[in-house]
């Protein structure tokens, strides 16, 4: 590796809390069990029998639950502290997996995802909050960065070998899922006790002093804000949603294919994100990023719908991926140095909220407009969708960006 590599390798990771390092640890961990989710309009589909608009419905409550799990762990993380609700929610969920793979019947799935999802989604509010807390003001993008690359790493890994299992048995993506929540679950309980972060106090101090707003529900922008991450969770949301049903019938593809394209993604995110926004964060502004990663996401679906072919299915996801790498991270950091004292988790909340709506809707757009007008119309919709999104970004961070780079944030 030549040396100039190596030396810009290093510092992409270098000056990193070490608890920021546990924290991506343990949401390595956790995802790497993420099987029932990718899989899950699939195993609804193919393994119970349920109609396109009945797995629409299944989704969309998931969805439901992932709104109210994101508030509610959002306003638990300002009262209970990160630590705790983290504890709760990997274990917990663990203990639902198991329940959720003996349901058959229509109302308890329903009821059983709904429940799923809200303890399940409790953790990300209360994660990123642990990354805000832990973090250095200098190194607070590149926190974020790891821990998604964590994510994504154990995303690559877990629909892969989601694929092999549900080739077998779909109860295994249950179990192994279940059981890799509780090892994430008792490695955090143990690596980080309360005792920890005298360091991330500063940051959290540093940030409530300077940010302008200390209720998210009272600030009118960054609600705004929120709104177009809604829209580019739609259009990217259809990752987990009607991409899979698009590579299983228009393509045929088997479920262990669909999970090595689905891990495309999260291998791309995990060996690219943390340098790119190393070389990137200190020469181009996060607005222009996002404007240029909304931008990407809706292309990586109007390409699905203008060509045919594997290879376009491949490219599509490299782009869908970039499209992750340069918005993502710089919106959530954004996010939290938005944040008012005593409000990290709120805000953080609605953020993720954002996500979780979009769950909600992209269910009902996609299968809906798949079963209506078929999937190039959808994909069609997605890129629309993604522009209007980019115009709105662009309105409200070109007044926002200006005010954080006055006060030294």
């Amino acid at each position: 590796m030549p040396a100039r590599i190596k030396k810009v390798l290093i510092e992409a990771y270098s000056g990193l809390a070490k608890e920021v390092w546990i924290l991506s640890a343990v949401m390595l961990i956790n995802r790497v069990g993420s099987m029932v989710v990718p899989f899950l309009s699939v195993y609804l589909a193919a393994s119970l029998g349920y109609s396109y608009s009945q797995v629409g419905w299944i989704l969309s409550i998931y969805g439901i639950g992932s709104i109210a799990g994101t508030f509610i762990g959002g306003w638990l993380t300002d009262r209970w502290g990160h630590y705790r609700l983290q504890s709760i929610s990997l274990l917990l969920s663990g203990v639902f997996l198991l329940i959720l793979s003996q349901l058959k019947d229509f109302l308890p799935l329903l009821i059983g995802v709904g429940l799923f999802s809200i303890i399940s989604e409790t953790l990300r509010p209360a994660n990123a909050s642990a990354i805000a807390f832990y973090a250095k003001p200098e190194t607070l993008t590149r926190s974020f960065s790891l821990n998604r690359m964590s994510v994504n790493l154990g995303f690559s890994m877990g629909p892969a070998a989601g694929g092999f299992l549900a080739s077998i048995s779909y109860q295994w993506l249950f179990l192994v899922d279940a059981i890799t929540c509780m090892v994430a679950g008792l490695l955090f309980i143990w690596a980080l006790r309360p005792a920890k972060g005298a360091d991330g106090k500063r940051l959290k101090h540093e940030i409530a002093a300077k940010a302008p707003n200390s209720k998210a529900y009272k600030d009118l922008r960054f609600l705004f804000f929120v709104v177009m991450v809604v829209l580019f969770a739609i259009s990217f949301m259809q990752l987990l949603v009607t991409l899979p049903l698009y590579y299983k019938q228009e393509y045929q593809l088997s479920e262990f294919h669909i999970g090595l394209l689905l891990a495309l993604n999260g291998a791309i995110v995990f060996f690219a994100e943390m340098l790119l926004v190393y070389l990137l964060g200190e020469k181009v502004k996060p607005s222009r990023l996002i404007l240029l990663g909304t931008l990407l996401n809706g292309l990586s679906f109007l390409m699905l719908g203008l060509w045919q072919g594997i290879p376009l299915l491949v490219m599509s996801m490299v782009v869908l991926s970039i499209a992750e790498i340069l918005a993502m991270p710089y919106m959530a950091s954004l996010t939290v140095k938005r944040a008012g004292a005593g409000s990290t988790g709120s805000y953080l909340g609605w953020y993720a909220a954002a996500y979780s709506i979009g769950h909600v809707l992209a269910p009902l757009l996609g299968t809906n407009m798949v079963k209506w007008a078929g999937y190039d119309a959808l994909w069609y919709t997605c890129f629309g969708i993604c522009l209007l999104s980019m115009l709105g970004f662009y309105a409200v961070l070109k007044k926002w960006e200006p005010a954080y780079k006055e006060k030294g944030l």
